[in-house]
């Protein structure tokens, strides 16, 4: 039995890293992939600050492998505290800060120095971090994740139909806040299959997957039905996305040395010998390889942020790992901190990139398109949807956007870094030949093409 941990350890880690992710939430500007999807807003009468939850829902809806809640949770805290990049960011923060919290309780039964080393490298890992100040759905899934784990713990140590009830009714809330909780679930069903686990653990946890899969049919189904009203949408799987090189990068989201120093502690914690070892293996590994494969089964582009819900497995592995080191003789101890070291510092260099550096032009692009559009004139965007993400950003562009024949004397065109050669083509085709460029400015990524009708 693990000797009783003290909470003021893990109280005081969870009260800091709770205070510096609400500081950072809005330091940097919304971008692309926290923005609805602009060729959705594109067909409101009104900016999607002020839609409806069933105007919300068409939008998931049409979103490929999106779910609902996290959606819905931005929605209401918007409505309640108002719209700011802070708010959009608060539900991802307060789930990753959750996510710490159930993670503390799933590590109970590891000792008091795995138990703080865990949180600690959970908390840490760029993967994790990133997706607690970006306003999506990463965060509220990895916190679904854990209860479920959780909940599996306690289902596997007295099996009854109310943990059962419990663990589907989780199963459902994690699917319908992100689709690839199902992985960690697989995992779980997986090894009460193997030799030895009780019959009745297995009935138990097999029957409440299927009704959780069940119960996420129907979303899936309309989502389906919504995608295919759609254009086909530009993502494609290569296998050039997942070699080697390129997963071991971009495993835990901060580089090679992040990525090396914590496969290494898993390794040496995967080979003690301590109850639940097989059980984190098959998470992690489910987890790493169900993205992928489902990727290229339905040709969606992969990346690492899909592999989130292996991090917490990889993180108690790796403090087992880092626990194992420091109980033995020496040299051992310094190996832990050596990798511990380097998987820290690592991790601190991705973290601060990952809070201080926009991730691209957009706010800036429209707050200086605001700045520099005169009155009278409009304004376009390659691909057109973009222009009202713009919108979104600023929102007295509203009565700017250029008709589908124009009609001023004057029109700005935007051209950004998601702009493809052929959406550059069909801004030329647009204007036609009525108009001429007068100057082009680039600001960052964003270029800025002033025409000038041709017939003035």
């Amino acid at each position: 039995m693990p000797e009783r941990s003290s909470p003021l350890w893990p109280a005081a880690i969870l009260a800091a890293y709770c205070i510096l992710v609400l500081a950072l939430l809005g330091h940097t500007p919304l971008w692309l992939d926290e923005l609805p999807n602009g060729a959705w807003l594109a067909h409101q009468s009104e900016s999607a600050r002020h839609g409806s939850l069933a105007e919300l829902l068409d939008w998931v809806l049409i979103d490929p492998g999106s779910a609902p809640l996290p959606f819905i949770a931005r929605k209401l805290v918007v409505d309640w505290l108002g719209f700011s990049t802070w708010t959009e960011r608060l539900p991802a923060a307060l789930s990753s800060v959750l996510a710490g919290v159930l993670f503390w309780i799933v590590a109970r039964k590891e000792t008091q120095r795995a138990r703080i080393i865990g949180l600690i490298l959970f908390l840490a890992l760029p993967l994790q971090f990133r997706y607690a100040l970006e306003a999506r759905g990463y965060s509220m899934g990895l916190a679904c994740s854990l209860l479920t784990l959780l909940l599996f713990q306690a289902l596997s140590e007295r099996p009854s139909a109310r943990r059962s009830l419990l663990y589907c009714a989780s199963i459902v809330i994690g699917l319908y806040a992100h689709p690839f909780t199902c992985f960690p679930v697989a995992a779980q069903a997986l090894w009460t299959c193997w030799p030895g686990r009780a019959q009745r653990l297995r009935f138990a946890v097999v029957a409440s997957a299927a009704v959780g899969a069940a119960a996420f049919i129907p979303w899936r189904l309309l989502q389906m039905r919504a995608v295919a009203q759609w254009d086909p949408w530009d993502y494609f799987f290569s296998i050039s996305q997942v070699k080697p090189t390129a997963l071991l990068h971009d495993l835990v989201g901060g580089g090679y040395v992040c990525s090396i120093a914590i496969l290494v502690l898993c390794a040496i914690g995967a080979r003690a010998s301590r109850a639940g070892t097989s059980l984190l293996l098959s998470i992690a590994a489910v987890s790493i390889l169900g993205p992928i494969l489902a990727d290229a089964a339905f040709s969606y582009f992969f990346a690492n942020r899909q592999l989130l819900f292996a991090m917490p497995a990889l993180a108690l592995l790796a403090a087992r790992g880092a626990d194992v080191l420091l109980e033995a003789r020496r040299p051992s101890p310094v190996w832990a901190v050596v990798l511990l070291c380097a998987f820290l510092a690592a991790s601190a260099a991705a973290d601060f990139r990952y809070a201080t550096v926009p991730r691209d032009d957009l706010a800036a692009g429209a707050r200086e398109l605001a700045a520099r559009i005169p009155e009278g004139a409009c304004f376009l965007t390659a691909p057109p949807h973009v222009a009202a993400q713009y919108v979104f950003l600023r929102s007295e562009l509203r009565n700017r956007v250029c008709a589908d024949t124009p009609a001023q004397h004057e029109v700005y065109a935007v051209i950004n870094q998601y702009t493809r050669p052929k959406d550059r083509e069909r801004l030329a085709q647009r204007l036609g030949g009525r108009y001429r460029l007068a100057q082009s400015v680039r600001m960052g990524r964003t270029e800025f093409q002033q025409y000038e009708s041709a017939g003035q």
